[in-house]
Parts: C-alpha cells; sequence; structure tokens
C-alpha cells in the first residue's frame, strides 16, 4: 500500500503495514523528534518538582525558626 511520510511528505510504498516513514534518515528524524518531545515533558516536570520542593524547604525552615523561637522563650520562663 502507499503511504505518504509523516516526516517528509513523500510518498512511499509500505512493506509494513505500521510504516509511517519512507527511509531511515526519516525513521530517525521522527524517532529524535519524538525523544526531543518527550525530553522537554520530562524536564517541565523536573522544573515543577524541583520548585514543589524549594517551596517545601522554605516552610520547613520557617516552621523551624518558629518552633526554635517558641523553645527559646519557654526555656526563659523555666531558667532561675
Amino acid at each position: 500500500t502507499s503511504h505518504n511520510c509523516i516526516v517528509c511528505g513523500a510518498r512511499f510504498t509500505a512493506v509494513r503495514p505500521t510504516a509511517r516513514s519512507c527511509s531511515g534518515r526519516c525513521r530517525i528524524t521522527l524517532s529524535r523528534t519524538r525523544r526531543v518531545a518527550d525530553l522537554v515533558q520530562r524536564l517541565a516536570a523536573a522544573e515543577e518538582a524541583l520548585a514543589a520542593a524549594q517551596d517545601a524547604i522554605k516552610h520547613a525552615s520557617a516552621a523551624l525558626r518558629d518552633l526554635r523561637t517558641l523553645v527559646e522563650q519557654g526555656g526563659a520562663k523555666v531558667a532561675p
């Protein structure tokens, strides 16, 4: 059966029914395009996770400062 290559648009006769590209060069281009898109998506997810982790660290640091202040104030009331 005849198909159009999804990479370059050339018309080609597919040996396999699942063929989407006309040559090895177009298959490589298609593969790289998919890998780059996947990498961009993974980088975006990693950036979101990093921002969430930084936010959590900021809140934990603030909570520890408040707890330290409370402990120091409580210790001053008990000390002679």
